[in-house]
């Protein structure tokens, strides 16, 4: 029988596994395709509730976007300011590079370039940012998770934030 399932709680299951996957295996492309399915759901979702003036970064992605016109600004003195397309574009190209086979123009794209642990990493903070931006629990593989990488200052941050 059908139920219906909230999708932040899909997103929190993705994002739980994804913690287990790297504390336990390793296995850093499957954390990199759960927690960027995680950080999509939870992204998407802050960013349909938000309230807050439309220049105001209401998810990692959105942050990510803003430091990235940025970026190119203060350290590699490029004063184009990129569109939301294009930075989505270079924001996503890991995440979508490892779960599709065909690149730009369906173009076969066999091998892909990056530093798999890095782009775990990655892709597990932004996640984990979204999940805390929606004050959602922060539960046992995800505080392992920010235990092992030395992430307890921000868990701890997230808690004092919390309790005032």
């Amino acid at each position: 029988m059908d139920e219906s399932i909230n999708k932040l709680d899909i997103a929190q299951e993705f994002l739980e596994v994804a913690c287990e996957e790297y504390n336990n295996y390793g296995r850093y492309f499957a954390v990199s395709h759960l927690a960027g399915a995680a950080e999509e759901i939870y992204g998407h979702y802050l960013e349909s509730q938000s309230l807050s003036p439309e220049d105001e970064p209401v998810s990692a992605e959105q942050q990510a976007r803003a430091d990235g016109n940025l970026i190119l600004r203060e350290v590699f003195d490029d004063k184009r300011t990129r569109s939301v397309g294009e930075l989505n574009e270079q924001i996503r190209w890991s995440k979508n590079s490892i779960k599709h086979i065909t690149g730009k123009n369906g173009v076969l794209d066999q091998f892909v370039d990056l530093d798999a642990k890095e782009e775990a990493e990655h892709r597990l903070s932004l996640a984990i940012d979204n999940h805390m931006r929606l004050d959602r629990e922060v539960t046992q593989p995800i505080r392992r998770y920010l235990a092992d990488q030395k992430g307890q200052s921000l868990l701890n941050a997230h808690v004092r934030f919390e309790s005032q």
